[in-house]
């Protein structure tokens, strides 16, 4: 059989294969029918109680809060997977009264997934008692089978690690029979995954922070590349950090090493999770070098080759810069390293405002010194801060009516850079 019947053949097979589950669900807006074992000693005979619905929302808690609240927001044109569980709470391990996997046909949004589980959905004991239900929704690229991958709670409710990483999931305690319906809160892990049918492909050409020019070619097949997203992380009870581990990256492949503007590509995993934000590491192989981290912020789902910036940090510009700060090593927290830019030349004079009341931040001379006289930035554009937390959002005024903005925080043990760019 040729290669392209047999794709053809087996595309046949998946999309009938999707349709023989969708079945006839068009709407989503139906109530669970649950039954509620008698309580009274004398019962004998499971006894039927008003049907509940179970409703989602998307959640905007810390770790994993979704960067927009309205349905409307996420897209739903690939489909989805979506896991229903109801399980106790008294047993360990919690017995689990049932679950379902739904096949969810493609859609303008999320918002037909606000009122979930059809009628069929078989419960068919659910004790009067307190139950968690546990929701999890997926990119149907996940599985090849159309089953739902498994996910697992903390005790607030949050999806834990797992591979693949739900698109949104959240579970909430209930009491059954204590009301008619009950709200999910989903937290958003990859929820742009609903909406990319396709893997899109990530390129970034690096350049140099020190003058915003292209990495020399020599010099590129010694930097390792990859991307990310940071999440935060709390260890023995210790104050909660962003990090960005190996774990939680992937890399990328350098693609033109012989070209004047080298460039680093991969094609995303579909259940990579990226829900705020994509962020490129470059590090050199050196020894002690630091990692440097640029990120951007998604605001829409990815097209099907993105380009996103990045920056390497030469050692020597480094290590200028942390003996102007009196550092006598990098500290374990991170550093935010920020510049303001026209063109690739710094910029005098501008004024740098960080948005929101945590963390400052102060300018560098154009010896790369801390300068605490400084009210706007130096020649060379640089500022510095050892405290921003991790999303900071920033803004620059150079020239009337020239006003940019910057993104950026501390990640634990990693160089953060912001470049405010006022072309």
């Amino acid at each position: 059989m040729a290669c392209g019947e047999a794709f053809q053949n087996k595309s046949l097979q998946r999309e009938q294969t999707i349709l023989k589950r969708i079945n006839n669900i068009v709407r989503l807006r139906i109530a669970l029918s649950a039954i509620v074992l008698c309580a009274v000693p004398s019962c004998s005979e499971p006894v039927p109680i008003s049907p509940f619905q179970i409703g989602l929302t998307l959640s905007d808690a810390p770790p994993f809060s979704c960067p927009n609240l309205a349905c409307e927001d996420y897209g739903l044109s690939c489909g989805a997977l979506l896991s229903v569980r109801i399980v106790s709470t008294e047993d360990e391990p919690p017995q689990v009264y049932g679950e379902k996997c739904i096949v969810l046909a493609p859609a303008q949004n999320i918002c037909t997934v606000d009122t979930v589980f059809p009628e069929e959905i078989p419960f068919p004991e659910i004790p009067n008692k307190m139950v968690n239900i546990q929701v999890a929704l997926w990119p149907t690229s996940v599985s090849e089978s159309l089953e739902c991958p498994n996910a697992s709670f903390d005790l607030q409710g949050l999806p834990l690690n797992e591979d693949p990483q739900p698109a949104l999931a959240g579970s909430v305690y209930f009491q059954v029979g204590s009301a008619d319906k009950t709200s999910v809160p989903v937290a958003c892990r990859n929820s742009f995954a609903l909406n990319q049918c396709v893997p899109p492909t990530i390129r970034t050409p690096a350049k140099l922070f020190r003058d915003i020019q292209a990495v020399p070619s020599l010099d590129a097949p010694r930097l390792d590349l990859a991307l990310g997203e940071p999440r935060l992380h709390s260890e023995n009870g210790m104050e909660e950090e962003w990090v960005l581990s190996n774990e939680d990256t992937q890399d990328m492949l350098l693609i033109n090493r012989d070209h004047p503007i080298p460039q680093w590509e991969v094609e995303l995993r579909l259940n990579q999770n990226f829900e705020r934000e994509i962020c490129i590491l470059v590090e050199d192989d050196k020894p002690q070098a630091v990692t440097a981290v640029h990120c951007t912020r998604l605001d829409t789902k990815l097209e099907d080759t993105v380009t996103l910036p990045s920056y390497f940090v030469d050692k020597a510009l480094l290590q200028q810069i942390l003996d102007g700060l009196a550092l006598s090593s990098f500290p374990d927290r991170g550093l935010v390293i920020g510049r303001v830019v026209r063109g690739t030349d710094g910029v005098l004079n501008a004024a740098v405002t960080k948005l929101g009341e945590d963390g400052t931040f102060f300018y560098l001379n154009d010896n790369l010194e801390k300068d605490e006289a400084l009210e706007k930035t130096s020649q060379r554009g640089f500022f510095v801060s050892l405290d921003a937390p991790h999303g900071s959002k920033w803004s620059a005024v150079g020239l009337p009516g020239e006003q940019a903005d910057g993104y950026g925080g501390l990640i634990a043990g990693k160089l953060s850079l912001v470049l405010i760019s006022l072309d």
